[in-house]
């Protein structure tokens, strides 16, 4: 070889022979070889002397051994080629030297050049862009919205990224003091449970060296506040292939040692045998060094190696899902709290697409409106719909057709026919749902049972109509009473002028038949209308019944079998006897009418505590221990419609001539003016049960004395002063009062009456006197004429009963006499009165 040629290079060069002897070095080796480049040229310098070379320029003794062992195996041609780096001294400064070296054709054989080119420049030129380039990988890392963590086969943790940080809470030095699988062991699934550390994936990742899918876990930050992420990790392996490596300086084989350290430690790479396979750390062409992590320690995962096909390592990426999973939470919390209140009104609650073909939710409360189950609902959306009463759906489809389609809020009542054939009353709104975005193709609604309600409306309208029909009842019987005392006062008076045998008295009797069947029905009208006079007393229903057993058997005959249940113990009712029988006998007389083929009739007497919820018909009693008398028949039933008018006076189904229509508004008339209370159960076909309420009386046992004897006789001759604003009625009674001796006054009125009683000298000895007076009440007028004249009796007399005089009757030495009465009734009470102490 030409030396000339080798002077020519930039770079230090050398020969060297089969035997490894220097036969050449250029110009460049002598100036790095200085005071040994003479005896580097010497036959006897070879591989030696280079080895010797390195160690004095402060390569390390081992590297420049290795570097020999190298050149040695290119001249033995165990290997084509061999290239190392070293770190020299050269002209009093740090130099990178690449040396290689490659076999050559020398005199007496094989031969090699070793060639020391000076990389250092090209060196620090690729750090700087190496440098440049991991600060940019790692800006980019940082820029990552995921968590990215850099994990070793143990479970350590090489690295991590910004977000990584963040999510897990730490600082960089913490991360790298613990293992993967310590986070692994405080861990939960969505569900809540602990997740076990075999699910974890990056242990699964280690273990298995396959990616693993995305899986989201809760964790548990240093302060103690859960995170959730969902977590993919994926493996890196040392053989077969380049390894991902985390954000940081790659190492090297060899690099510039520190400035006041010792070189690095591996500057030269061993040389294997030729065949064998390369394990460990593998230095590439660029200096990079691909080593895998260390094996898993036992401590950590369990075993002492990976398994076949385990990772080395693995990438985790997370991203930070605790917002969204807390909003979650917030939204199952809110969900939850909106389906227990949904869950706990007894309204229905709903949400429906606006044509309501499909049904999103509906509360429990549908079960028991509708009668039929959710789960129908959701299967057959319109089946709420098909569910309305027949005389409503048609109604209700307009409504829907003009409101709801158009997103219209609308409200509307119908009734529902449940599958049992029961019907409730539903009031059902229903509101287009709307959101920021505008409306949507959603209605919510609300649909109420208000079938109670529909009951409270008809009772109360049925009570407003009774007592409107009571009222005219009372004024239509005060008329009457007035006209009937005058026809039976007459009657009477002049029956008693006449021979039985004179057709005259015969008509005056016709007369006073057809006036005393007349003032039955008035009776029964002012029973009706809660103004008759009832005498209460403390009433046992038990021994009531009992007594009037025999007379009940009779009434329903033969074909009804008559049942009286009476409970032991029952409480005691204030009731007026007589009344109470009027009210046992019609209801008695109903049920045998409703059964004309025969039955059976019970009657019950029990305890009862109302809890103040009116009943089905009629008025409310209020609440408390209550006398229940139940009359119960198997008869034909009423429907609806009749129900409606019961206790209306005159309403019969009886045929023409069978009845009078009122013997259920004396019932209802008697029990009300008790302050008691009566409901009616019946439908067609299935009997009639009539429930009569009566309070229970909290009086002591009275005490009863003996009957005081009927006056001596109904007449005599003391003065009375008689106030009647009907001038027959008036007339009527001076005549009658006349005939039996008494000196008799008379006024229209109160005013006129105190003018009669002043220009009286003589005594007057009892003011018989009309309650409801024009101008002054009767009442009013008794309590002036007693300021005038001391000690007068007074006896009240009135076509009205009941409410309309009872606050004139309080006082305890009232007393009344109920129009219409006979004259030997009236002159048999003047003389009760005249004759009291």
């Amino acid at each position: 070889m030409d030396p000339s040629a080798l002077d020519l290079l930039p770079d230090p060069a050398a020969v060297l022979d089969p035997g490894g002897s220097i036969v050449l070095v250029n110009a460049a080796w002598r100036r790095l070889a200085g005071a040994g480049a003479a005896r580097a040229e010497r036959p006897e310098s070879g591989i030696r002397t280079i080895e010797q070379c390195l160690v004095s320029h402060g390569v390390p003794a081992e590297k420049a051994a290795a570097a020999s062992v190298g050149i040695q195996a290119v001249l033995d041609g165990r290997i084509d080629s061999f290239t190392t780096e070293n770190c020299c001294r050269a002209a009093g400064e740090e130099r990178l030297f690449h040396m290689r070296a490659a076999p050559a054709p020398v005199a007496g054989g094989r031969g090699a050049t070793v060639l020391c080119l000076d990389v250092t420049g090209s060196v620090d030129l690729e750090r700087r862009a190496l440098s440049q380039e991991e600060e940019l990988s790692r800006r980019i890392l940082d820029a990552v919205p995921s968590g990215i963590l850099f994990v070793r086969a143990d479970g350590s943790i090489a690295s991590a990224n910004g977000e990584a940080l963040r999510i897990l809470g730490v600082s960089i030095e913490e991360l790298r003091s613990v293992s993967i699988l310590d986070y692994a062991g405080k861990t939960i699934r969505e569900d809540g449970s602990p997740c076990p550390v075999e699910e974890y994936p990056v242990y699964r990742c280690l273990r298995t060296g396959e990616p693993q899918p995305p899986m989201t876990i809760g964790g548990l930050r240093p302060d103690g506040q859960v995170f959730w992420g969902i977590y993919t990790a994926i493996p890196f392996t040392g053989s077969g292939g380049a390894v991902l490596s985390p954000p940081g300086p790659p190492e090297r084989m060899c690099s510039l040692p520190p400035r006041s350290g010792a070189p690095p430690e591996g500057a030269v790479g061993a040389v294997p045998e030729r065949g064998t396979k390369l394990k460990g750390s593998v230095p590439t062409t660029s200096g990079e060094v691909l080593s895998p992590p260390k094996e898993c320690a036992p401590s950590r995962l369990g075993r002492e190696h990976p398994p076949e096909g385990a990772s080395e390592g693995a990438i985790v990426a997370f991203v930070d899902i605790t917002p969204r999973k807390r909003a979650e939470q917030e939204l199952r919390k809110s969900e939850e709290r909106f389906r227990e209140l949904a869950e706990s009104i007894r309204e229905v609650f709903y949400v429906a697409s606006s044509d309501y073909s499909k049904i999103h939710y509906v509360s429990p409360a549908y079960e028991e409106t509708w009668g039929r189950t959710c789960a129908s609902l959701y299967e057959s959306p319109m089946s709420w719909f098909e569910a309305i009463h027949p005389e409503d759906k048609a109604r209700i489809a307009t409504v829907l057709e003009a409101n709801v389609d158009k997103g219209v809020t609308y409200s509307a009542e119908y009734r529902v026919v449940r599958p049992d054939g029961s019907v409730r009353w539903v009031w059902d709104r229903a509101y287009e749902l709307r959101g920021r975005g505008g409306p949507s193709d959603r209605v919510v609604g609300v649909a109420e049972d208000i079938t109670a309600r529909k009951s409270l409306e008809e009772q109360l309208r049925q009570s407003q109509k009774l007592e409107a029909i009571g009222r005219l009842a009372g004024g239509v019987a005060h008329d009457f009473n007035n006209l009937l005392t005058v026809i039976l006062g007459y009657s009477d008076s002049l029956m008693k002028d006449l021979s039985p045998d004179d057709p005259v008295y015969r008509a005056l009797g016709d007369i006073r038949k057809a006036g005393e069947r007349t003032a039955l029905v008035t009776r029964q009208l002012l029973a009706f209308s809660q103004r008759q006079v009832l005498a209460p007393v403390r009433l046992d229903l038990n021994a009531f019944l009992l007594d009037t057993e025999d007379m009940l058997r009779r009434l329903v005959g033969e074909r009804v079998y008559l049942r009286i249940a009476t409970q032991p113990g029952l409480w005691p009712v204030r009731a007026d006897p007589g009344p109470m029988l009027q009210v046992v006998v019609n209801l008695v007389v109903n049920a045998r009418d409703a059964m004309p083929a025969g039955g059976i009739l019970e009657i019950e007497t029990r305890n009862v505590e109302r809890e103040g919820r009116p009943p089905e018909t009629g008025s409310q009693a209020p609440a408390g221990p209550h006398v229940l008398l139940s009359v119960k028949d198997t008869g034909r039933g009423m429907d609806p419609e009749t129900r409606a008018h019961l206790f209306e006076p005159f309403f019969t189904t009886k045929e023409r001539g069978e009845g009078t229509g009122l013997g259920l508004a004396t019932v209802y008339g008697v029990v009300t003016q008790s302050g008691g209370a009566i409901a009616v159960h019946s439908e067609p076909g299935r009997g009639t049960r009539f429930d009569v309420y009566l309070p229970r009386s909290s009086e002591v046992e009275e005490a009863s004395g003996p009957v005081p004897p009927l006056p001596a006789g109904p007449s005599g001759g003391e003065t009375l002063l008689v106030v009647e604003d009907e001038s027959t009625v008036r007339a009527m009674l001076r005549d009658l009062l006349e005939a039996r001796g008494y000196c008799v006054l008379e006024a229209s009125d109160g005013q006129e009456a105190l003018s009669v009683a002043q220009k009286l000298d003589g005594p007057l000895h009892i003011l018989v006197t009309d309650l409801l007076l024009p101008g002054m009440t009767g009442r009013e007028l008794a309590a002036r004429l007693r300021r005038q004249r001391f000690g007068i009796k007074v006896l009240y007399m009135s076509g009205y009963g009941g409410d309309a005089v009872r606050p004139e009757l309080s006082s305890p030495d009232a007393a009344f006499i109920q129009k219409p009465f006979t004259p030997e009734s009236l002159a048999i009470k003047v003389r009760d009165v005249l004759e009291r102490r």
